[in-house]
């Protein structure tokens, strides 16, 4: 069996030469592939875990998928800003409103079409793959530019990350929050990468790796994440393998764990709901499910909604795993109250709970 003690491996100066693909990030054992935008631990045997990284189905995929795609400098000629700052731009509507890159394939030829007589137009080849290549390259470093020049001005700030599952990738953004005087409070998005788990010590070393990347472990003052025991130890706030515990041990001073507000003020309704004589979730859903694929119900609601002049909206799901739904479907039925208390006081065979509850 290996000593404990043994020497770990680190990404030294002959490795960085004969794996250029690869990169240092987080910390001297830990590299980044830059083909497969991933990590490698190369802790324990090196050069060896690189080689064995570049043998997985997922690398050798992706670097077929590279030597096959030309790259961006290809797509882009000589024509001037112009045709630059429409590329940009169509690239930035992108992200501003959540679109997905495949949907730039129709529409770089959409407008080709639509003002085929515009040489801008004519010239556009603003597809998937160019599209990709100036948010993440050009955009993308821009706006960590911009908010890293922003900081410079600022005292302090507080950060916060969660997990956020996409397929089998585990996605931790990290936000920065600060107070401007000038526009108030502003929060912004400085890292968004994926990591193997969401242990104390990998998001705290994330956490770390990247205010040391950017210079600002000075600034940092608080962190922010769910009330769960890997980010402050419980409801006691325990000193142990948390991520606030590995944050102090590791900053240049000791900082504010701030739990999430809205999951302590949700936990503090639901728990008092239960004194009430009805279940309120369930009534919600009970109301939601009684309209939600039946035409007939719902036409003769929009009647009564008419008859007492009030206007008609869908009522809205909640779903148990998404507490942030509850509030919005309760306000949607008080906004509808009158003609849901006519409708299911005058209707038969509708749910007895219901029935009870705008009876009473």
């Amino acid at each position: 069996m290996a000593s404990a003690n043994k020497k770990r491996c680190k990404f030294t100066d002959v490795l960085k030469s004969k794996y250029p693909s690869f990169t240092e990030d987080r910390n001297d054992q830990e590299v980044k592939c830059t083909i497969c935008d991933c990590f490698v631990s190369i802790g324990y045997k090196g050069g060896a875990d690189i080689e064995k990284h570049l043998k997985t189905e997922k690398h050798l995929k992706k670097n077929r998928l590279c030597a096959s795609t030309s790259k961006i400098d290809t797509f882009i000629t000589q024509k001037g800003n112009k045709s630059s700052a429409v590329d940009a731009t169509l690239a930035f509507h992108v992200v501003k409103h959540h679109q997905s890159y495949k949907s730039m394939d129709c529409t770089s030829q959409l407008l080709k079409n639509l003002f085929h007589d515009s040489d801008l137009a004519k010239n556009l080849a603003c597809a998937s793959t160019k599209t990709e290549d100036i948010i993440n390259n050009v955009i993308a470093p821009y706006t960590i530019e911009i908010l890293l020049k922003k900081l410079e001005d600022i005292v302090f700030f507080g950060l916060s990350t969660d997990a956020s599952n996409h397929n089998a990738d585990k996605i931790f953004p990290i936000i920065i929050q600060y107070f401007d005087w000038k526009t108030d409070m502003e929060s912004k998005m400085l890292e968004f990468t994926s990591l193997e788990n969401e242990t104390s010590l990998t998001i705290a070393n994330y956490l770390l790796a990247t205010l040391e990347k950017y210079n600002l472990k000075g600034k940092c003052v608080s962190f922010t994440g769910d009330n769960a025991n890997v980010n402050f130890g419980g409801v006691t706030r325990n000193e142990g393998n948390n991520v606030i515990t590995h944050l102090n041990r590791n900053l240049e001073q000791e900082i504010v764990g701030v739990g999430c507000p809205a999951h302590m003020l949700h936990n503090a309704i639901r728990h008092a709901t239960d004194l009430l004589d009805i279940d309120v979730e369930s009534l919600v859903m009970k109301i939601f499910n009684h309209f939600s694929v039946y035409t007939i119900r719902t036409e003769k609601l929009k009647e009564l909604c008419s008859y007492v002049d009030i206007n008609y909206e869908k009522l809205l799901y909640h779903s148990k795993t998404r507490w942030l739904s509850l509030f919005p479907a309760i306000e949607r039925i008080l906004k509808l109250y009158e003609p849901l208390k006519e409708y299911f006081t005058t209707t038969e065979k509708v749910p007895v709970l219901i029935k009870k509850f705008f009876e009473n």
